[in-house]
């Protein structure tokens, strides 16, 4: 068990180093191997890119990266934003995943690690 008092810190996964909460972003990410939306810890200075890698994969999405988008945000307590994105239509769903995506930009929606 860890100590209540010990400072936490993650990895990020664009440079390996280590960053206390307050300078990692939670993000999804498309990555091309697993053809998966995983989720991924990004420092301040790693960050924008990746996320502007992920909203180019999500500027046409198909059913099979929909379906994998919402169990991305599922796993991230979004279920009610992940349930409106599946009763959309494809065109639509599209949009409303790129407002996800320009909200994590903007600082207006933090996932949880």
């Amino acid at each position: 068990m860890s100590d209540p008092g010990q400072a936490v810190f993650y990895v990020c996964s664009g440079c390996f180093s280590e960053h206390s909460r307050s300078h990692i972003h939670v993000l999804p990410t498309w990555n091309e191997y697993l053809q998966d939306f995983v989720t991924t810890f990004r420092c301040d200075k790693c960050w924008t890119d990746s996320l502007a890698w992920t909203q180019l994969k999500a500027v046409v999405l198909t059913e099979d990266t929909r379906e994998k988008f919402c169990l991305f945000l599922d796993g991230h307590d979004c279920a009610e934003e992940a349930a409106i994105i599946r009763q959309a239509s494809l065109e639509d769903a599209t949009r409303q995943v790129g407002i996800i995506l320009d909200c994590i930009a903007s600082g207006t929606l933090y996932l949880r690690a």
